[in-house]
């Protein structure tokens, strides 16, 4: 596969090369039109968490071409390859751990990413890192699942329920504004939820 002839679109081979054609383009149409319908406002500046191959900078910069998109990624291959095909800036991190950034963004993006944060401590302090960067109208977007509480079999995955979340931003100063259910029919599979998180101006945990 030819990295640089991706489309951001190109749906499974952006996530996982073992989804099915079906499950993956469900999941992206899914996403994307949950994002569009809960923008209130134009962005100006975007942060994308965990940018894999860089479906979402894509998405948003063929969306708004004058926004300035930035990305957190921890593979220093894909952190390469998307500034080589999206000319944006990528902080090679994990957004658990401590990242040098000057500016708040108006959207945040972390699509199938934080359930890979397996304690609920390490979870506290990447929320705690994106509530840094957002001033307060900013919201950020949370994609995993949200009706039960499981570690995954062998997996690097951690889902936890709804009621979790809430306390966990709850103590880092977030607000849940609005969730968007996925609610997959047939034989699909590979979904995620999106919860919409606005920053509360209000005490941080210590």
């Amino acid at each position: 596969m030819n990295w640089k002839n991706i489309k951001y679109n190109s749906d499974k081979e952006t996530i996982n090369i073992s989804w099915d054609d079906v499950s993956a383009k469900y999941h992206y149409s899914f996403m994307e039109t949950a994002i569009l319908n809960n923008m209130d406002v134009t962005p100006q500046r975007i942060l994308d968490i965990g940018s894999g191959y860089g479906h979402w900078i894509g998405f948003f910069k063929d969306l708004l071409p004058d926004a300035i998109i930035e990305g957190i990624e921890a593979s220093t291959e894909n952190c390469n390859k998307i500034r080589e095909k999206y000319n944006v800036e990528m902080f090679e991190t994990f957004i658990e751990d401590t990242f040098v950034t000057y500016y708040k963004y108006d959207l945040i993006t972390a699509i199938g990413v934080l359930h890979h944060i397996m304690t609920d401590k390490k979870l506290l302090q990447a929320l705690k890192n994106i509530h840094g960067v957002m001033h307060e109208n900013s919201l950020l977007f949370i994609g995993t699942r949200f009706d039960f509480a499981q570690k995954e079999k062998n997996s690097n995955r951690i889902f936890r329920t709804l009621d979790q979340w809430k306390e966990l931003l709850d103590k880092v100063g977030f607000e849940v504004i609005s969730l968007e259910r996925s609610d997959p029919n047939y034989h699909i599979r590979k979904h995620l939820d999106l919860m919409i998180v606005k920053h509360e101006n209000k005490k941080i945990f210590n």
